[in-house]
């Protein structure tokens, strides 16, 4: 897994390429932590390219929501491939979660 980072406008933009699991978490957790480093209130997680999720991924993508409410800032999971989008669904989570197109907000 790969995580791309950088800044559009007013929002901190990660984009996963690969599979989030045990293994590739902590990649993932670094470039949330790098966001939170950040002034932006809004952070755009970009899941184009991601073709599967664990368990380990959820909790990170839970923690990461938590954390950005806690700042008063908005989360939102980007181009979530219908994979992903099943495993968020079986949890229930597609309820929590906020979901954005990378064309709401002009994303490369």
């Amino acid at each position: 897994m790969e995580a791309k980072e950088y800044i559009k406008d007013d929002n901190y933009v990660i984009e996963v390429a690969g599979d989030i699991n045990m293994y590739t978490a902590n990649k993932l957790k670094i470039a949330i932590f790098n966001a939170f480093l950040s002034d932006k209130k809004r952070l755009i997680m970009n899941l184009e390219k991601t073709e599967y999720i664990d368990s380990s991924g959820i909790g990170i993508l839970i923690v990461a929501l938590k954390k950005v409410e806690k700042l008063d800032g908005e989360f939102y999971l980007c181009n979530v491939p219908e994979a992903v989008m099943k495993v968020l669904k079986l949890t229930q989570l597609h309820k929590v979660f906020k979901f954005c197109t990378k064309e709401d907000y002009k994303l490369e």
